[in-house]
């Protein structure tokens, strides 16, 4: 795949078809782990929901019990 002259992508039909998504209906692009996410607009939480849109962001590769020590040290 490449980006046309104007930096558009075209999404194949196979996709389309695949998650449902119809001429006209409304995604978002964001950057996640150095890779393009596309979703469909209905399927992003609301802004205002900060739990559901930090959800599965964290880069510490550290057990549960590790970052509580950090945050609450004694």
């Amino acid at each position: 795949m490449r980006l046309g002259p104007d930096g558009t992508i075209s999404v194949p039909a196979e996709y389309q078809k695949e998650l449902g998504w119809k001429p006209g209906d409304e995604v978002k692009l964001e950057v996640a782990a150095g890779a393009l996410v596309v979703r469909q607009l209905a399927d992003v939480p609301p802004t205002g929901d900060i739990i559901l849109n930090i959800r599965g962001k964290g880069r510490l590769k550290l057990p549960t019990d590790e970052v509580m020590k950090l945050l609450r040290p004694e």
